[in-house]
C-alpha cells in the first residue's frame, strides 16, 4: 500500500490547520488575559497578531516583549518554540515519506523536540556564560529566562527577544553574537542535515563504510548555506563603514553575525535603511533563500535554489532533478503569487512608501524575517491584515502546498524537497 494512502497523510491538512489555529488562538487568549490589568494591555487584534507573529517565527510584534509580563513572555517563548517544532516536523514528515521512507512519527517527533532542545540549551548556557556582568539582571533566574529566550529565537529563526534593552546587549558584546552563531548555523541548515551528520547509526555507517557519504539534503544545505554566508559577511565586513573603528576579530564575528540572522528576525541590526546598496541587495536575497528543509527559517530553500540552478544548467527534465523541479516550480509560482500579491495590496493601502518598499516588506513578511520599513503597523488595518496573510501564507501555506505536491506526485520521488 501506498505511503500516500495513510490515514494520517489524508489528514494531514486537517491537522496542520487544526494546529495552527489552535495554538493562534491559545496564544492569543493568554496574552490578552495575562495583559489584560497592565499599563500596557493588549487588544484583542494585537494579541492575535502577536500570537501569530511568534508562531510564525516573526518578529514584527506590534509591542516590546520587556514590557509584557513574565508569563506573557513564557507564552510568547511557548509560541515560538511550538511554531517552530510544528514546521519542522511536518516537513520531515513529507521529506521522508517523498523518499518513500518507512517511519514512525512518534519517532520522528521526538528526534526533532530532543536535538531542538539539546542545541537551544547549549546556547543559552554559552549565552548565559558570555554575557557582560555589566548587563543588570534582578535574578540569575532572570538572566538564565533570557539566555534561553534568546538561544530558542535564533535555532527557531524568529529574531525576538524579550527585552529591547537585552537586545543592545547582544548588538554590543561580540561574545553573545559568537555563542549564538552556532544556534544560527544549525538552525539554518536544519534538522534533517544534523541527524544526518552526527547520529550515532549514520556516523557508524560513515566509519565501517569510508566512501559512504552525506545525502543530497545534507550536502546542498551545507555548500549553499556557507556560500551565501561568506558572500555576505564579506560584503558587510568590506563595506559598511560602521565597522571601521572595530578591531579585526569582533569586525569578523559581527560580519558573520549579519550573514547569519540575516532571515532570523536580524535581533538587534542596523536598520536596512542605512546599509549600503550591495549590502540591501544581498539582504534581500538571503531572505529569498532563507534557510535549509527541516528548519524553521522561511524562503525559497536551499533545496530550491539547488533545483533552480540544476535546471538552468542541465535542464529541468534530466532523470535525477525531474521530480524535484516538478515540485519546485510549484514552490516558486506559490512565493512569487504571495509576495507579490502582498506588495500591491502593501503599497496600495500604505502611501508613505514606494513600491520597492511594499515589495520588501511583503518578503519579509512572508519568509519571516522581521524587516518592516513603514510606520508604525496597526493590527487590525488593511495593512496588518495583509501582513499576518502573508505570514500564515509562508508556515501553513507552504506546508499544505507541500502535502499536495506530495500527493500530486506520487510516482516521482526525489532526493530533495523544496520546503
Amino acid at each position: 500500500m501506498s505511503l500516500v494512502s495513510g490515514k494520517f497523510f489524508r489528514n494531514f491538512i486537517f491537522f496542520v490547520i487544526g494546529c495552527y489555529a489552535g495554538l493562534i488562538v491559545f496564544g492569543a487568549l493568554a496574552l490578552y488575559y495575562f495583559e489584560r490589568n497592565s499599563v500596557f494591555s493588549l487588544s484583542v487584534s494585537e494579541a492575535i497578531f502577536t500570537s501569530i507573529n511568534a508562531l510564525t517565527g516573526n518578529s514584527l510584534l506590534p509591542i516590546d516583549p520587556s514590557v509584557l509580563a513574565l508569563t506573557s513572555q513564557v507564552v510568547l517563548i511557548g509560541l515560538i518554540q511550538s511554531g517552530a517544532w510544528l514546521f519542522i516536523m511536518a516537513v520531515v514528515y513529507l521529506f521522508l515519506l517523498n523518499k518513500e521512507k518507512l517511519f514512525s512519527i512518534q519517532s520522528v517527533m521526538i528526534q526533532v523536540v530532543f536535538i531542538s532542545l539539546l542545541i537551544e540549551i547549549a546556547g543559552a548556557c554559552c549565552i548565559y556564560l558570555l554575557c557582560s556582568t555589566e548587563t543588570v539582571f534582578q535574578s540569575s533566574s532572570q538572566k538564565w529566562f533570557h539566555s534561553f529566550f534568546l538561544a530558542v529565537s535564533a535555532f527557531c529563526h524568529s529574531g525576538i527577544s524579550n527585552s529591547n534593552k537585552y537586545n543592545g546587549v547582544v548588538s554590543g558584546q561580540v561574545m553573545i553574537q559568537l555563542s549564538m552563531i552556532p544556534v544560527l548555523v544549525a538552525g539554518s541548515i536544519g534538522v534533517l542535515a544534523l541527524i544526518d551528520m552526527f547520529s550515532v547509526s549514520r556516523l557508524r555507517k560513515r566509519l565501517n563504510t569510508p566512501d559512504e557519504d552525506w545525502e543530497l539534503n545534507t550536502r546542498v544545505a551545507l555548500t549553499i548555506t556557507m556560500l551565501l554566508t561568506c558572500v555576505a559577511a564579506a560584503a558587510y565586513y568590506f563595506l559598511e563603514s560602521g565597522l571601521n573603528d572595530v578591531r579585526l576579530v569582533e569586525r569578523v564575528i559581527r560580519s558573520l553575525f549579519f550573514a547569519l540572522s540575516a532571515d532570523a528576525g536580524m535581533f538587534h541590526i542596523q536598520s536596512s535603511v542605512s546599509l549600503q546598496p550591495i549590502t540591501w541587495v544581498l539582504l534581500f536575497l538571503l531572505m529569498m533563500v532563507g534557510s535549509s528543509t527541516s528548519s524553521a527559517g522561511g524562503g525559497l530553500k536551499t533545496s530550491g535554489v539547488h533545483s533552480l540552478i540544476s535546471a538552468f544548467k542541465d535542464g529541468p527534465v534530466t532523470a535525477v532533478y525531474g521530480d524535484l523541479w516538478n515540485k519546485t516550480r510549484w514552490v516558486v509560482g506559490y512565493f512569487f503569487i504571495c509576495v507579490a500579491t502582498g506588495a500591491l495590496v502593501l503599497s496600495l493601502c500604505t502611501s508613505h512608501i514606494n513600491f520597492l518598499s511594499a515589495l520588501f516588506n511583503s518578503l519579509s513578511s512572508f519568509t519571516a524575517s522581521g524587516f518592516y520599513e513603514g510606520k508604525v503597523l496597526y493590527p487590525e488595518s488593511l495593512e496588518g491584515l495583509t501582513v499576518s496573510g502573508l505570514m500564515l501564507a509562508g508556515k501553513p501555506g507552504i506546508l499544505l502546498l507541500g502535502w499536495y505536491l506530495v500527493k500530486k506526485y506520487p510516482e516521482h520521488r526525489a532526493e530533495l524537497l523544496p520546503l
